[in-house]
């Protein structure tokens, strides 16, 4: 299956472009990472982008802490792709030494 292409400035439309807009202007200071690709649905890129914004930068939790918890939570989310979609390993081995 072929990635969503990023798409250009200039080929946006105007929701796109105003979620566009709001990331590139925030805490972030620019679109990078999941964001040119979440574009692609600005009412998601829009709540996802607020979501990360209170989490990142407004949430009361110390940033140590969140980045723990940042952590925790990739570790669960690779730990369910693998047992949801049961991706084999590369190497033929069992997943985490199963």
């Amino acid at each position: 299956m072929p990635r969503l292409p990023e798409l250009p400035y200039d080929t946006l439309d105007e929701a796109q472009r105003k979620v566009h807009d709001e990331i590139a202007s925030g805490p972030r200071g620019g679109v990078r990472g999941p964001f040119g690709m979440l574009l692609h649905s600005p009412h998601l890129a829009d709540r996802v982008q607020k979501l990360g914004e209170f989490v990142h930068y407004r949430c009361a939790v110390p940033g140590k802490l969140r980045e723990l918890v940042g952590l925790m939570g990739h570790y669960c989310l690779v730990a369910m792709t693998i047992n949801v979609f049961e991706i084999p390993p590369r190497d033929g081995s069992a997943p985490f030494g199963i």
